[in-house]
């Protein structure tokens, strides 16, 4: 929904579903994907409050690098 404003003013009409389209299909597989690495991570472990914790910090971890990565491919203005 943040994006939403800022893609229509940049995408020309006739190009706007396809764009949204591949938009939520991306959207859509990184949950799957995000849902497959838990299964992976998890695979055999106990259900424990250490255990969650323990996937926690990874997933977070992981969000700050690819974070961090686009960061610095990000288009600069210059």
């Amino acid at each position: 929904p943040i994006a939403i404003p800022y893609v229509h003013r940049r995408i020309e009409s006739k190009y706007r579903a396809t764009y949204d389209s591949i938009q939520s299909m991306l959207n859509s597989a990184s949950v799957a994907i995000v849902y497959l690495i838990c299964s992976a991570l998890l695979n055999g472990e106990p259900q424990s409050a250490a255990t969650i914790s323990h996937l926690w910090a990874i997933m977070g971890a992981s969000l700050v690098a690819v974070t961090f990565f686009l960061f610095l491919i990000r288009p600069r203005n210059s």
